[in-house]
């Protein structure tokens, strides 16, 4: 899980004589993928630069945190915190998700406690240890169920 950096340009961009500028400007970035209208930088100095280029344009400029998942599997809600990119990355937006990790507890009682908990997950990261993400609201219902089957969650408290 990488934190990355999404910098969305107006519709306008795609219209105008800039977009040629900002390609090449933002092409010298090396670490550095896209989604429609959305680039995305896993350096916050690259994105601020990329930012600082289309306000030169006098552009309306969003921007997102969002958490970059290697070895992910994408459940049905998806679609509704995060996206695959034109790369074939997926991204999530860390306002919208907590992961967490599942510290401790008697197989048996993991196991069922994972197949409530699986109602509520957005997507899963594989790994040695494996990483759950959830609506953020969702985060005291998870340490409910984590209680009543008597395991263990830990949620990542990451920088905001």
């Amino acid at each position: 899980m990488i934190t990355y950096y999404g910098v969305e340009m107006p519709e306008e961009v795609d219209d105008s004589t800039h977009l040629l500028d900002i390609t090449a400007i933002i092409s010298n970035i090396t670490t550095f993928d896209f989604d429609q209208q959305l680039l995305l930088f896993s350096d916050s100095e690259d994105a601020i630069l990329a930012k600082e280029y289309l306000l030169t344009y006098d552009y309306e400029i969003e921007e997102y945190v969002l958490f970059h998942v290697e070895n992910i599997l994408p459940t049905t809600k998806f679609t509704d915190y995060g996206f695959k990119s034109e790369k074939g990355k997926h991204y999530m937006y860390k306002d919208m998700v907590s992961p967490f990790i599942v510290k401790s507890g008697k197989p048996q009682q993991i196991e069922m406690a994972l197949i409530e908990i699986n109602e509520f997950v957005v997507a899963i990261e594989g790994g040695q240890n494996t990483i759950y993400f959830v609506d953020k609201q969702h985060s005291e219902l998870i340490y409910g169920i984590a209680k009543a089957y008597d395991i263990e969650v830990s949620f990542f408290h990451l920088d905001k």
